[in-house]
């Protein structure tokens, strides 16, 4: 399928939220809409991820689909 420009961003945080980000970009593409998957880390690389999400409208993008499997500041934490 010939993909136009990306519409939509999908901003995901580790390798490990692709299998659940990776549903919505399928069936992005499954409708025929361009999309941008980007792994950028809110904790580890914030102004990064601010400087991308600023400039999703002027590249064009229409929409951006953040999430996450898991929250990273609490999955190392047990509480004990």
């Amino acid at each position: 399928m010939i993909m136009n420009k990306p519409q939509v961003a999908v901003i995901m945080g580790s390798n490990s939220d692709w299998g659940i980000m990776k549903p919505a970009v399928d069936m992005l593409e499954k409708f025929g809409v361009a999309c941008e998957a980007r792994l950028i880390s809110a904790h580890r690389a914030t102004n990064m991820l601010v400087e991308y999400a600023e400039g999703l409208r002027e590249r064009g993008f229409v929409c951006a689909i953040a999430g996450a499997a898991r929250p990273v500041c609490h999955q190392h934490y047990r509480g004990d």
